[in-house]
């Protein structure tokens, strides 16, 4: 079949082949995976060796696409580099060098959103909700479909006391991914913007998880019920 619709069976063949030399020893539940419905044999390898001298080797192997591929990830990865050096000095509470870190990135690769979306959440760590409003806002745009950048969108948008788009944005960051942070501030929203029932669900949702963010929404669904 492979022949057939233009590919090169010889590349089965050596994949086969690698697979093989892989199974050998294996000790990782991930290969054992692989090989779960398919377990390779010295036999099978051998069989679809003699099956491609008869059919003849030759055809489509993509070696063109995957080159194509891999160029496009290597030209991406001073960007990706410099990021993840962002978030390693962010992380440590160096804010500065961070900042300068992913500002490269974004020189290098200035339509990825996650760039945008640490840069915000490093300029609020500055204090600086309103360049953090952008970058969220920039990520949001570049990936409206990515929940925590709808939520930290949201977030910052309370902090501006932004109540329709805090609540848009918090808003569609549940309907992906709920979270308990989300439903408490949507409670805030409601409860700022005088809508007492609404204010009580988001707060029982929120009193469902753990931790601050359960003892936070309790305390304040309690105020409001009372």
């Amino acid at each position: 079949y492979m022949k057939e619709a233009g590919y090169d069976p010889q590349a089965a063949v050596e994949l086969q082949e690698l697979f093989l030399k892989l199974s050998e020893g294996r000790q990782s539940s991930f290969i054992d995976g692989l090989f779960a419905t398919h377990p390779p044999s010295a036999r099978r390898v051998q069989e679809n060796r003699e099956l491609v001298q008869k059919v003849g080797a030759g055809g489509y192997r993509g070696e063109d696409v995957y080159e194509r591929k891999m160029a496009k990830l290597r030209s991406l990865q001073p960007a990706n580099d410099a990021h993840d050096k962002a978030m390693e000095l962010a992380s440590k509470g160096e804010m500065k060098p961070a900042l300068d870190k992913i500002n490269e990135a974004i020189r290098l690769l200035p339509r990825e959103a996650m760039f945008y979306a640490l840069r915000g959440r490093i300029y609020q760590d500055q204090k600086e909700t309103e360049k953090a409003a952008a970058d969220f806002e920039k990520a949001v745009e570049l990936y409206p479909e990515m929940f925590k950048y709808r939520l930290y969108n949201g977030l910052n948008a309370l902090r501006l006391n932004n109540l329709d788009k805090a609540r848009e944005n918090l808003t569609k960051a549940n309907e992906t991914v709920p979270t308990s942070i989300a439903f408490l501030r949507l409670g805030d929203v409601a409860v700022k913007q005088n809508n007492r029932d609404e204010a009580i669900a988001y707060y029982s949702k929120a009193a469902e998880a753990g931790g601050d963010v359960a003892k936070e929404a309790k305390r304040k669904l309690a105020a409001l019920t009372q």
